[in-house]
């Protein structure tokens, strides 16, 4: 979330740079979707950090790492579905959401067979 509020800040500062008003600056930051690429970079972050937080979790939990795995990813699903359930479209609030769980699962797979070696 601070990776991206930081992003979000830095894309609001460049639109201010560009003339556009406070108006239309929040226009612009509340009307991101995944076809933009400010929402595309925003949806790589995310994936990103997901799966970093799989990876975390199955290495320090150091035992049924998918189901703590599975929570994450449960908890972490419900946060989006709070945060972003309202600004996206169905169809990108489930293509999201099934990201996510992708990738918090394939960190802590990941985090499983390296806790193993």
């Amino acid at each position: 979330m601070v990776v991206a509020s930081a992003l979000a800040f830095a894309y609001a500062f460049f639109l201010a740079r560009q003339g556009l008003g406070k108006q239309e600056i929040a226009s612009v930051m509340e009307n991101q979707s995944l076809g933009t690429w400010y929402g595309a970079f925003n949806m790589l972050i995310g994936v990103g950090f997901s799966f970093l937080g799989g990876l975390v979790c199955a290495r320090t939990v150091r035992r049924s790492e998918l189901r703590f795995g599975a929570l994450l990813a449960s908890l972490l699903t419900l946060l989006g579905l709070v945060f972003a359930g309202s600004r996206l479209p169905l169809l990108e609030l489930l293509g999201t959401s099934a990201l996510t769980i992708v990738a918090v699962m394939a960190g802590a797979t990941y985090g499983r067979a390296k806790d193993r070696f």
